[in-house]
């Protein structure tokens, strides 16, 4: 796994165990897309809640840009 990422294999160990810290998020899209699933991220607020996409398209909500590296970045 940790080749087809392009990271180390402690990452893929602490992703497995739950152990995020530290983690990126473009590693754990990338790791949760080898099974075929998507990341979401939701922000709840008292008043409202937002989705935060993690994909690296244009963030409306936000108005800027959320450029993240690919799967082959070092971490």
């Amino acid at each position: 796994m940790a080749g087809i990422l392009g990271c180390d294999k402690n990452s893929v160990s602490r992703i497995e165990r739950g152990d995020l810290a530290g983690i990126s998020l473009p590693l754990l899209r990338a790791y949760i897309g080898c099974f075929g699933g998507t990341l979401q991220i939701d922000a709840n607020f008292p008043d409202t809640a937002h989705h935060l996409p993690v994909d690296g398209r244009y963030d409306a909500a936000f108005g800027h840009l959320n450029p993240e590296p690919g799967p082959g970045s070092v971490y």
